[in-house]
């Protein structure tokens, strides 16, 4: 009988010591300099499900958690469109914003989890199931959130162009960005600093269509600021992603929003519309 105890008491232990804990899973992510691809999908008791994708990177000279550095754009079962006459929800041209600044979105070393979305609101919460490279947690709400880990993966953002056959929207001409906004430049000064040239451009954000924009993400691949820091009146989510400031709470109809920057080049950088709401 004593024998038998004790041989279940090791058992115990053996299985304890022998799980691993989101806290040992997560340990991999946080090597500094490491780039995150997270999948995520949140539902609520109400039957809500929203997924979104995006980019994640730990490094402490950008934060001390693993935090974001996009905009995590995502899709939800309440966006439901009409495709090929039939009904189709999570629409792929109702796109959500999730992130307008980076570090929105920040996990702990313990797996303390917390959100702020401009889309979904703020939550936070404890990784309580983990298994592999997937990490789950309930917030205050009872809302579950899911995480899939891709280590050394940079993922597309959802809604962004790609190449390949396209298929006509069936729900009506829309609203495209382009009918929304326009990007006014305009070069203000220039000079030379120990023989380097510099150029200070004026944009403006301009808002040609009939509705309010509320959250506006938009990208250039060919700008080269003086500095980091060279750059005022817009949230830098990443070097070549922007969006609206946390000040701005919108843009209406036939306004502007002006923001400025100092480049290496004489040529005005091209603004392109990733993701506008509503």
């Amino acid at each position: 009988m004593k024998i038998t105890s004790i041989i279940v008491v090791i058992g115990m232990i053996s299985m304890c010591y022998g799980q691993q804990t989101c806290s040992d899973l997560l340990l991999p992510y946080f090597i500094s300099g490491t780039q995150v691809g997270i999948e995520w999908i949140k539902m609520t008791q109400d039957g809500q499900v929203s997924y979104a994708q995006g980019n994640s990177l730990y490094d402490t000279s950008f934060n001390i958690n693993l935090a974001n550095t996009d905009s995590y754009t995502g899709i939800s079962n309440q966006a439901i469109t009409c495709f090929n006459e039939k009904m189709q929800p999570f629409a792929i041209d109702k796109t959500i914003i999730n992130f307008g600044d980076p570090a929105s979105f920040t996990i702990t070393r313990d797996g303390d989890v917390k959100i702020n979305s401009v889309s979904l609101g703020t939550s936070q919460f404890k990784l309580t199931h983990c298994k592999n490279n997937i990490f789950s947690g309930f917030d205050d709400f009872g809302q579950l959130f899911s995480f899939v880990f891709n280590k050394g993966t940079k993922l597309p953002l959802l809604g962004q162009a790609c190449t390949g056959p396209t298929i006509p929207p069936t729900n009506g001409p829309g609203n495209p960005p382009t009918d929304r906004v326009r990007f006014d430049t305009q070069l203000i000064s220039q000079w030379n600093e120990n023989g380097q040239n510099y150029y200070q451009f004026s944009t403006n954000i301009v808002n040609i269509g009939n509705t309010d924009i509320t959250t506006l993400v938009f990208v250039q691949n060919a700008l080269e600021l003086r500095d980091p820091s060279s750059i005022y009146g817009v949230a830098v989510i990443t070097i070549y992603q922007y969006s609206l400031p946390s000040y701005l709470k919108s843009i209406a109809p036939g306004n502007t929003h002006n923001f400025g920057y100092i480049a290496k080049s004489s040529v005005p950088p091209t603004f392109t519309v990733q993701n506008i709401y509503p």
